[in-house]
């Protein structure tokens, strides 16, 4: 690789040379102009003189190669000196670094060619950036601006909806990171269930800012006062503008934050700022040498009221935050997934969380799912690691409990419910559970499961849909049967006594492995096989939620493994099913 890079670094100084002018950046220029380069044998820089001023002085594009990029395979770093204001123009970032090209620009790494492309763009970027006709991308891209603002890394999330106006919201202070949510329920929720340890939460006021269009990096307010002026326009009372204001200072840490959405051309997205200094509610009492006094000098503690907090904070300094968003909508989609909010109101059943129904549990919550009802009556022994969603963490748990378990920590904003029961779903607690829901999905593979089941949506006890999922002999193929409303012919692809009809595959003799237990046995599979077929479960599933089918009638989806997978295990098709479509080798689904 480093012959590689030393190669193409040859022929880009032949090509900057001849085609620009350009000459060599040497260590000396470099120090002039903050550039911080190791100036290592293969670290390089050009300099392109150009006729574009500002201030009176001529600018210079430069194209750098540092040691540790990867060049060819990745562009060089394109700077402009001397030095331009990154808060007032566009594309600009620390140290006059320009940002030329998106990671959407696609460029042939081979022919060393592309970078006189990428020089001229740089020229044609400078010039329209200085005369302002890209001043809207400050909106475009308002978070690069703020990101390079931010001095300090913070640990700031939110939970809060992307929707509504101005409000109060509310704020943990935890050990260094910072959650707001829109609610005490919802933010105690999700605290209590990504760290089971967390005692006795302290929820505090804050506020949502809002801003119909970013700031450019001039305008990044720096004191209080002019948040106070902002926020009261907003709700047209600046008495109700300091009250939010004063109980956020109010609140249970000495540098108080609050959270701004920004409305962009590519969507709203969230920032926070804190007061600087200290902001406790006290004064300096004892402490006469504090350099800071606090707000609430001259009050008994938690005397001071919101409106004289706010008035004595008017002065205080703001310091900008970055924001992960953690709620659902951005995570299931980045903001953009119009079907999330028809799909996360429903309520689904999952009965038999074992080998094929577990791993439909993360595929349906990243689809949107954030009501569910885990049933199960096993627990989890080592020989189920190798095919279930649960690990090694969750041995001897309920398998429905320990789903409910691995849900609330890996998906906190799911709401998720689990009955470990002896009977599956002959007690009358679990078939309260079950009228409440929108789908139900029996993965059991039990035949008395099947017809009670069946048998409950006939006397309409169940009037939700149900959707019935289960493999043949070592998961050589997997059927999704949906049963639409009101129709309950899945029974007829199976004899009286459970023994189903219709299979795509064919063994000579018996499939099921027995264990040294009294009538103990196994079907043997792998994760591979299966996952697959539990795609394919997932995603009628998800089609039932949107509406998306004709419920007057059932849907019958078959996942046909491969052959290889067949031929290994002594199988062969079944030439019945040849009337829906070739298997030919298998590896396909099958609407039957």
């Amino acid at each position: 690789m480093r012959e590689a890079k030393l190669s193409a670094l040859n022929a880009l100084d032949r090509l900057l040379r001849q085609r620009f002018n350009a000459f060599r950046l040497v260590e000396q220029m470099a120090e002039q102009w903050l550039l911080d380069l190791p100036f290592e044998e293969i670290d390089r820089g050009w300099i392109i003189p150009t006729n574009i001023e500002m201030f009176g002085e001529k600018l210079n594009i430069l194209v750098v190669v540092p040691v540790n990029c990867i060049f060819p395979y990745k562009k060089p770093w394109i700077y402009v000196k001397p030095e331009i204001p990154q808060s007032e123009f566009p594309h600009i970032e620390a140290d006059s670094k320009m940002c030329v090209w998106s990671d959407q620009v696609l460029f042939d790494s081979r022919d060393i060619c592309y970078v006189e492309s990428l020089v001229i763009d740089a020229h044609k970027l400078l010039e329209s950036t200085l005369t302002g006709e890209l001043n809207e991308d400050f909106n475009n891209g308002f978070l690069s601006y703020w990101n390079s603002h931010v001095k300090t890394p913070s640990l700031v999330s939110s939970l809060c909806s992307e929707t509504g106006g101005c409000r109060l919201i509310y704020v943990a202070y935890l050990n260094g990171t910072t959650i707001f949510a829109d609610s005490k329920d919802e933010l105690s929720s999700w605290i209590e269930k990504v760290d089971s340890n967390s005692k006795n939460i302290s929820i505090s006021n804050s506020f949502l800012l809002v801003l119909d269009k970013p700031w450019i990096p001039s305008q990044y307010p720096e004191k209080l006062n002019e948040i106070v002026s902002l926020l009261s326009t907003q709700l047209g009372d600046l008495l109700k503008a300091k009250e939010l204001i004063g109980s956020m200072i109010a609140g249970d840490s000495n540098n108080p934050k609050f959270l701004i959405k920004v409305n962009t051309n590519n969507g709203p997205c969230f920032v926070s700022m804190q007061l600087a200094a200290n902001c406790l509610q006290r004064g300096n009492g004892n402490y006469p040498s504090r350099k800071i006094v606090n707000l609430g000098n001259g009050f008994r503690d938690r005397k001071v009221t919101a409106n004289v907090l706010c008035s004595r904070a008017m002065n205080q300094t703001l310091k900008g935050l970055n924001v992960d968003r953690i709620d659902q909508s951005w995570i299931l989609g980045r903001g953009h997934n119009k079907l999330l909010p028809q799909i996360c109101r429903n309520r689904v059943a999952i009965i038999g969380v074992g080998s094929l129904g577990s791993e439909l549990v993360p595929l349906i919550i990243k689809a949107g799912v954030s009501n569910l009802c885990l049933i199960d009556i096993d627990r989890l022994e080592p020989a189920n690691l190798g095919r279930h969603w649960l690990t090694y963490a969750y041995l001897g748990e309920n398998k429905a409990k320990g789903c409910q378990l691995a849900v609330s920590s890996y998906f906190p904003w799911v709401n998720v419910e689990s009955i470990s029961c002896a009977n599956w779903i002959y007690e009358d607690s679990v078939l309260e559970h079950l009228k409440s829901c929108d789908l139900i999905i029996n993965t059991t593979g039990e035949w008395g499961v099947d017809v009670a089941l069946m048998e409950l949506s006939v006397k309409e006890v169940i009037e939700c849909p149900i959707l019935f999922g289960f493999t043949e002999p070592h998961a050589v193929a997997t059927h999704a049967y949906l049963c639409g409303i009101g129709k309950h012919d899945y029974l007829s692809l199976y004899d009286n006594c459970g023994q189903f009809k219709g299979t795509v595959a064919e063994f000579p003799t018996q499939t099921k492995l027995d264990l040294p237990l009294c009538g103990g046995s196994f079907q043997p599979y792998g994760a591979i096989e299966l996952s697959f077929g539990q795609s394919v479960i997932a995603d009628l599933a998800i089609n039932c939620l949107l509406g998306n089918l004709d419920f007057e009638k059932d849907h019958y989806m078959v996942w046909v493994g491969s052959e290889s997978l067949l031929f290994h295990n002594n199988g062969q098709w079944n030439s019945s099913w040849s009337q829906y479509s070739q298997i030919g080798t298998g590896s396909r689904l099958i609407y039957a």
